[in-house]
């Protein structure tokens, strides 16, 4: 996985030296890095699981929808926690927006 001379950094990160995805495509996985990439898919599953949950979609796997039907594609990306923030106040704004144009085409 990689070397790592601190054991602060060890266990912080349990052991992963590598970073998640490549330069060409960040969803590939890594062949020397193969706990990352494993890590990467689980936390991706995970993450689609629980949007599918929390907005109500029942398609988690079963019937001929499973593979194309809501929440069944991803793309985790690794992000500092500013940036984090920023995405979430970005989409918060977008969606206020359309709630405000909304409202004013109700009127």
């Amino acid at each position: 996985e990689g070397r790592i001379y601190s054991p602060l950094v060890f266990s912080r990160h349990f052991g992963f030296g590598h970073g998640i995805g490549r330069s060409g495509d960040v969803m590939e996985a890594q062949p020397k890095a193969v706990g990352s990439s494993a890590l990467l898919r689980l936390t991706l599953r995970l993450c689609l699981d629980a949007v599918r949950r929390g907005a109500g979609l029942n398609c988690a796997g079963k019937g001929k929808n499973a593979k194309n039907g809501p929440a069944s594609f991803g793309t985790l990306l690794p992000v500092c926690t500013g940036m984090s923030m920023a995405l979430v106040l970005s989409g918060l704004r977008d969606r206020a927006r359309k709630l405000d144009e909304a409202a004013i085409e109700e009127t």
